[in-house]
């Protein structure tokens, strides 16, 4: 299981994206805050790898890329989100070495998310107080600072083995 989690660990921190996004309050929905989320994602262009992502953590697969490039590559875009994306970064944590704060920051945002809601309902119906969305907001400012720093950092980084 160690070997598994580390290969995928490895992947994730040289392919795999970390995020958390929002959905604006929707009338229609009867929310009154915006949904904040966790996700993480990667995109590959061997189909067979993507495929076993999902086999093994579960989630979605997207076709990605440009219709209207013509030499563009095909690739393919798995992604969990919520509590899923928490277990799953939960497993690959320990073997992280690119990714590993903004992993520990969604892993706190998810945890963090999960105690506001009552169990079974939806917590972006009821209202969030503006310390919990300021909360929000920034545990999505730190992950998107450190998916800006990620590409610098891994050329500079040392990664002992």
């Amino acid at each position: 299981m160690s070997n598994k989690l580390a290969y995928t660990a490895g992947i994730f921190d040289g392919e795999g994206s970390i995020l958390i996004s929002v959905n604006r309050p929707h009338p229609k929905r009867e929310t009154i805050n915006p949904q904040h989320y966790l996700t993480a994602c990667l995109g590959n262009t061997n189909r067979p790898l993507i495929d076993w992502l999902k086999s093994e953590f579960g989630g979605h697969i997207v076709k990605g890329g440009n219709r209207q490039a013509k030499r563009q590559q095909e690739y393919w875009i798995w992604s969990i989100s919520s509590c899923q994306a928490r277990d799953f970064l939960t497993l690959i944590y320990p073997y992280l070495r690119i990714k590993k704060e903004q992993a520990r920051l969604g892993i706190e945002f998810q945890n963090r998310r999960l105690k506001k809601g009552s169990p079974g309902k939806r917590c972006c119906r009821w209202g969030l107080t503006s310390e919990e969305l300021s909360k929000r907001a920034w545990y999505k400012e730190q992950i998107s600072s450190l998916n800006g720093l990620t590409a610098s950092l891994s050329k500079a980084i040392d990664i002992n083995l």
